[in-house]
């Protein structure tokens, strides 16, 4: 299943916020443990980009 760019960003906010874990990630969104990982290893990318252009 594909996720839009803001279904990833959603997905990885929430796994950064601790919202949920990585596991229920895979189980409600049908991710991998991968794809999980990555959606938020771009949220944090996201996230500095940001900090870094408001500096």
């Amino acid at each position: 299943m594909k996720h839009s760019l803001e279904e990833r960003m959603d997905i990885g906010r929430r796994m950064y916020l601790h919202e949920i874990t990585y596991k229920e990630a895979m189980e409600i969104y049908g991710l991998s443990e991968s794809c999980a990982h990555k959606y938020m290893t771009d949220y944090k990318y996201q996230i500095s980009m940001l900090i870094s252009y408001v500096k």
